[in-house]
């Protein structure tokens, strides 16, 4: 127990030096535009359009926290498959370089919204999610970054009796370009 509370001490002066020196980290907006797949037919393409926004706080300089959505659409003839999502995420920036960059990677969890139209018929449902992501980061400038990043979203759609039984998880994988401006 001594050495939890030792730990938890620790850690919670890391994280407030880290916050007094936060203006040696600037906060950053990150824009990723790309494509998704679903893991499951969904009466419709299985490949489509994504974008995300997100803003990003360093807490120290490997640690990042950012908040933000990502939206996501297939379509083929009139029907869809489409969601949209509001999450947070903490990113870890490793401190390798290898051709010029460097590789980051992050968990994260919020709420996604689910629609679907197939025969004329939308029907809609939030579930939560969590997401897994890795990407690798080229600095262009002080305040620009660009990059690669794949993205995997597992959910849990609550309204089963909708969507069908076996439609109940749906996975998406998010493989997007992203865009990194320091504000």
């Amino acid at each position: 127990m001594t050495a939890l509370l030792a730990a938890a001490a620790l850690t919670g002066t890391h994280l407030c030096a880290a916050a007094q020196t936060s203006a040696d980290r600037p906060d950053y907006v990150q824009i990723n535009l790309g494509a998704m797949t679903t893991e499951q037919d969904w009466w419709v393409a299985t490949t489509g359009y994504a974008a995300s926004v997100r803003w990003g706080r360093p807490l120290t300089d490997t640690w990042h926290l950012q908040v933000g959505g990502h939206a996501a659409r297939n379509t083929e003839g009139g029907n869809f498959y489409e969601r949209r999502a509001l999450g947070v995420d903490a990113e870890y920036d490793f401190d390798v370089r290898w051709l010029g960059g460097y590789p980051a990677a992050g968990i994260g969890t919020g709420m996604a919204r689910t629609a679907m139209r197939f025969g004329g018929r939308t029907e809609a449902g939030w579930s939560p999610y969590i997401s897994v992501n890795v990407d690798y980061l080229w600095p262009i400038s002080r305040s620009q970054t660009v990059g690669a990043e794949v993205r995997y979203t597992q959910s849990r759609l609550r309204r089963s009796d909708v969507f069908g039984p076996s439609r109940g998880n749906p996975g998406m994988t998010y493989w997007t370009l992203a865009w990194r401006h320091t504000l």
